[in-house]
């Protein structure tokens, strides 16, 4: 929020009766809704709660941390996909919600939103070696290929996986969490 500027109180996307109700289905255990497991995972919770039409849906996308991914191209499909006034955003590079990257981000983030964004550290290499491996799937399996049924896809994909696995090294992480600058000064002293 800029001083000065008057605050504007938007409708949270979850109520707190909707809030309530996803406690109560949390403090059940999942086999009372007909699951095998025997504690919740958020992605189960958030099956159910949608199942129970508790809430229209919940998306969270897991990101890595670029420019393109604070937008405010995807603040306004955000506002709009969760009915949040325009108005409400403010002006780019000015004021509100549009003012800068931090501002923006803190808006994606927002756990009141039935979308939002979770962010990974910076450096954090290992949501680029998951994009790598499901873009080697994709190489290796999805792209040109022609299934027969679900069942042969998901064949194709597992005798791939278990391919992949005789196949897999170990990762050689070269970054020491320090810029690439300090770090010649460190091996230089």
């Amino acid at each position: 929020m800029v001083v000065g500027q008057k605050r504007t109180r938007k409708k949270p996307d979850i109520t707190e009766e909707q809030r309530a109700l996803i406690l109560a289905v949390a403090c059940e255990p999942p086999s009372n809704s007909g699951y095998v497991h025997t504690h919740w995972t958020d992605r189960l919770l958030a099956q159910e709660v949608v199942r129970r039409g508790i809430v229209e849906s919940v998306w969270i996308f897991v990101l890595d941390n670029l420019n393109t991914h604070v937008s405010a191209t995807l603040v306004y499909l955000i506002a709009l996909l969760c009915g949040i006034p325009f108005d409400n955003l403010g002006a780019k590079g000015k004021s509100g919600v549009l003012k800068n990257k931090e501002s923006r981000k803190a808006f994606l983030e927002d756990m009141n939103h039935r979308i939002r964004f979770v962010y990974t550290p910076k450096h954090c290499s290992w949501l680029n070696q998951i994009e790598n491996w499901f873009g080697g799937l994709g190489r290796r399996v999805l792209n040109r290929g022609s299934f027969a049924s679900v069942a042969e896809l998901n064949a194709k994909i597992l005798a791939d996986i278990e391919f992949y696995n005789t196949t897999a090294k170990p990762m050689d992480w070269k970054y020491d969490g320090l810029p690439k600058n300090e770090n010649k000064i460190t091996n230089a002293i």
